[in-house]
């Protein structure tokens, strides 16, 4: 996945850092390169941040929802 920076994302749990935060935090930075193993900083909603691999991350943002009109 290409996470962006403003990306809302959560560790994803068979991540080695599952244990460090369960919550939805915010990308702040893009990554330097679109590779799995870039490393991306996430500031969570308590306000606990770290830097974590790309591969490490999944999205936590709401599906968009689309409304078809005839």
């Amino acid at each position: 996945m290409i996470f962006k920076e403003g990306d809302k994302v959560r560790i994803k749990k068979d991540s080695d850092f599952i244990h460090q935060n369960k919550g939805i935090g915010r990308i702040t930075n893009n990554p330097k390169s679109i590779r799995n193993n870039s490393w991306v900083n996430v500031v969570f909603e308590d306000g606990y941040s770290n830097d974590y691999p790309i591969k490490d991350l999944e999205s936590a943002e709401e599906p968009k929802m689309f409304i078809f009109r005839k």
